[in-house]
């Protein structure tokens, strides 16, 4: 979801998770993640947020549900299992925030 005010402005909505320790290691030692990196379109990313980082994916759609929100979350559940196989998937917990970006 993105909103433009007076064009200098950009609100995004950001739902993803808090990288904690664990899957900071995981992150950093798995070679998928690593090639992700270099792709034109990320499916996830790693953003600042409040003096911490959080792993997932802006929404790129306006007026969203309930069931669109639990496909998003299963989608970046999925793909850190994809990346990481060994982190404990249940300890993810989604949070959604936006971001104001000013040109």
């Amino acid at each position: 979801m993105e909103f433009k005010i007076k064009e200098q402005v950009i609100v995004k909505l950001f739902a993803g998770c808090k990288v904690d320790p664990g899957l900071r290691y995981q992150l950093d030692r798995s070679s998928k993640w690593k090639n992700a990196q270099f792709q034109a379109h990320q499916e996830l990313v790693v953003i600042p947020y409040k003096g911490d980082e959080f792993i997932g994916t802006y929404i790129n759609s306006i007026g969203i549900s309930l069931e669109k929100l639990q496909l998003i979350e299963d989608e970046v559940r999925s793909k850190i299992k994809e990346y990481c196989p060994k982190y404990n998937d249940k300890q993810i917990q989604l949070q959604i925030f936006s971001q104001v970006f000013i040109k």
